[in-house]
C-alpha cells in the first residue's frame, strides 16, 4: 500500500518539517518567482523491499504506517540506508522519538512563554542574525526591515527589537532580538518576499541582557 495521507500528515507535523538527524528544515522558500522546494524524504525504517535496508520479512502490520516512517533530509536518508550497522531499527526509532519530543517541547515552551507576562530584567534572550549576499539594492533592505517590524508571525517569539549591522559600504546583516530563537526558515521566507538574498542565518544566546520597560 502507498503511504496514506494520515500517515504523511502525522510524519511531517510531528517532525516539525525537519530532519530527525540533522534538524535542518525540509521545506525551502521559493525566490525569484519559483515555488518552494521540498528537500526531505519520507523514509521507511524497515524497508519494504527484499534486500533493502533493515528489511524484515516478518515485520508485523503495514510497512507504510506512520510507525515505520522517518522524516529525513536526502543526505541523511542516504547515510542511514548505507550505514545500517550504525542506523539500526532501534537506533532510528530512538532518534525519531527524541526528535518529535524535542519539537513538541519547543512548541509548548514557545506558546507558554509568549502567553506569559514579559520576563523580569536580566532574562536570557536570543539574537537571530540574517547575513546578506553582497551588492544588493538598499531599497530591498528597507523593505525587509518594514517586513520584520510589521509581520505578526514574528510576535510568537517574544520579539523585543530588530536592527541592521552596517559598515562603511552599507548594510550586510539584520538581526532580531527575541525571547526565543526566531525561525530561520521564516526569516528566509520574509526576505524572499521582498527580494533580499540571504547568505546565512544564525542564533546567539544573550545571557541576562534583556532590559524590562520602565
Amino acid at each position: 500500500m502507498p503511504i496514506s495521507d494520515k500517515s504523511r500528515k502525522l510524519l511531517w507535523a510531528r517532525a516539525g518539517g525537519r530532519c530527525a538527524l540533522c534538524q535542518h528544515a525540509l521545506v525551502m522558500p521559493g525566490s525569484g518567482g519559483d515555488q518552494s522546494s521540498i528537500v526531505g524524504d519520507e523514509c521507511h525504517i524497515v524497508s519494504k523491499a527484499a534486500g533493502g535496508p533493515r528489511h524484515d520479512p516478518f515485520l508485523p502490520g503495514d510497512p507504510d504506517d506512520y510507525g515505520n516512517l522517518l522524516l529525513l533530509c536526502r543526505t541523511d536518508h542516504k547515510l542511514a540506508d548505507d550505514q545500517t550497522g550504525t542506523y539500526t531499527v532501534e537506533k532510528l526509532k530512538q532518534l525519531k522519538a527524541q526528535h518529535e519530543a524535542s519539537v513538541d517541547g519547543a512548541l509548548a515552551s514557545r506558546f507558554d512563554r509568549t502567553a506569559a507576562q514579559p520576563p523580569a530584567q536580566g532574562f536570557d534572550n536570543f539574537r537571530t542574525t540574517i547575513w546578506f549576499t553582497p551588492d544588493q539594492p538598499e531599497c530591498t533592505f528597507e523593505a525587509f526591515q518594514q517586513r520584520m517590524i510589521n509581520d505578526r508571525r514574528l510576535d510568537v517569539y517574544g520579539r523585543v527589537a530588530t536592527g541592521f549591522k552596517s559598515n562603511p559600504t552599507g548594510r550586510y546583516a539584520a538581526w532580531v532580538q527575541a525571547f526565543l530563537p526566531v525561525s530561520a526558515n521564516l526569516l528566509r521566507e520574509l526576505a524572499a518576499e521582498v527580494g533580499v538574498q540571504v547568505l546565512d542565518v544564525g542564533h546567539e544566546r544573550l545571557p541576562g541582557v534583556y532590559q524590562a520597560s520602565p
